[in-house]
């Protein structure tokens, strides 16, 4: 979990690099530069500064907070469709998930994961000694082949 701000870069590659370029140039006019919003418990897909795309390394950066959506996007004319309250802080925008699995059947899928590369299932605890103890397991332990939404995925699952 990240408690503080964090530097990220994000580098195009597997021939991203020349669409979003393409895009770039068709929408903006200029194809150095991607929208950027931010969603968080103070802010509703508020729009920042355009981060800009190296050219040499077909790469751009921005800082992380913590608890925080950020949107990306080369498509342009993005806005929000009238007047959105602030959510209340009571509803936190990422509220607290447990899961012992302990309500799910054998080769069961559990709520709130969803498999970007690989196969994840509730099965028994392979720790000696679990009793009946259920855990979330990777069933394929190799690379996810077609199982996956980008190609080059490590097995990942995500909750949310």
């Amino acid at each position: 979990e990240t408690t503080a701000a964090e530097a990220l870069t994000f580098t195009l590659a597997g021939g991203l690099e020349a669409q979003i370029r393409a895009s770039l140039s068709r929408n903006h006019g200029n194809y150095s530069k991607l929208d950027f919003w931010v969603t968080n418990k103070s802010h509703h897909f508020v729009q920042l500064p355009s981060l800009h795309v190296d050219h040499g390394t077909a790469s751009f950066s921005f800082e992380a907070v913590p608890d925080s959506i950020y949107t990306v996007s080369s498509g342009g004319g993005q806005e929000t469709h009238g007047i959105h309250s602030v959510p209340v802080p009571e509803k936190m925008l990422f509220p607290p998930h447990t899961d012992d699995f302990e309500i799910y059947e054998v080769d069961a899928l559990a709520k709130y994961f969803a498999d970007y590369g690989g196969s994840w299932q509730v099965a028994h605890d392979p720790s000696i000694g679990s009793g009946n103890n259920l855990v979330l397991k990777q069933w394929v332990r190799g690379h996810p082949g077609s199982n996956v939404w980008l190609h080059g995925t490590e097995p990942i699952s995500l909750t949310g």
